[in-house]
């Protein structure tokens, strides 16, 4: 018969292995980070996911072997978060992105355009009023013909400025003598006699030019 000692020791249970943690919950963990908190979004989102998934499967099939069920979770639920982030911010900065190239092409084409009001003015003090017409500026005010056309940076295609032939440099007056071939953010240049140069609304640039072409 066993001993009183024997009897009194506690029964010892079998030591369980230990579990390693898996490894793709791990890469989970991280890239859902990664996806947030350095706005990565759907680079390290979706593949955060996908390896979150694969860990919960493998941890359920061998749960005495492996473990990181959380971080899995939290790596899935980050890279879930991350990829919905990407749309949103790219609603967000397309516009403004757009909005600044055209205020960048804007400024462009009002420097052009500054050019050829300058020669006009230049050639009315030799000449006594402006060209009628705005080739007449080569080769002495202007050195390239190309000078008096836009290029649309969307199409490529050449839109010559538009000259009012007509304007007097010594009227009291003011009257167009240059507007821009299209409009940027909904606004078109217009340059005047006097060399003043003014934005308007593009629908108001169309009807002025409407009205200068009438007979």
């Amino acid at each position: 018969m066993p001993n009183a000692a024997s009897a009194n020791q506690p029964l010892e249970m079998p030591s369980r292995p230990g579990r390693k943690t898996s490894g793709a919950a791990i890469w989970s963990l991280v890239l859902g980070f990664f996806s947030t908190a350095l706005l990565l979004t759907i680079l390290s989102g979706i593949p955060a996911i996908i390896l979150g998934i694969l860990a919960l499967k493998k941890i359920r099939c061998a749960p005495d072997q492996l473990k990181g069920k959380g971080m899995a979770v939290t790596g899935i639920a980050a890279g879930a978060i991350g990829s919905l982030i990407a749309p949103i911010m790219v609603a967000i900065a397309l516009p403004n992105y757009l909005q600044s190239k055209d205020r960048a092409d804007q400024a462009k084409m009002v420097a052009e355009m500054r050019m050829i009001s300058n020669a006009c003015q230049s050639y009315s003090i030799d000449n006594g009023g402006f060209p009628d017409e705005p080739h007449k500026l080569f080769p002495a005010y202007l050195s390239d013909r190309s000078q008096l056309t836009w290029i649309d940076p969307a199409t490529g295609r050449e839109l010559p400025y538009i000259y009012i032939a007509g304007a007097d440099p010594d009227s009291a007056e003011i009257e167009p003598l240059l507007i821009s071939p299209t409009d940027f953010c909904g606004e078109r240049v217009i340059i005047y006699n006097s060399g003043t140069i003014e934005r308007t609304a593009a629908e108001a640039a169309k009807a002025l030019l409407e009205t200068l072409q009438r007979p």
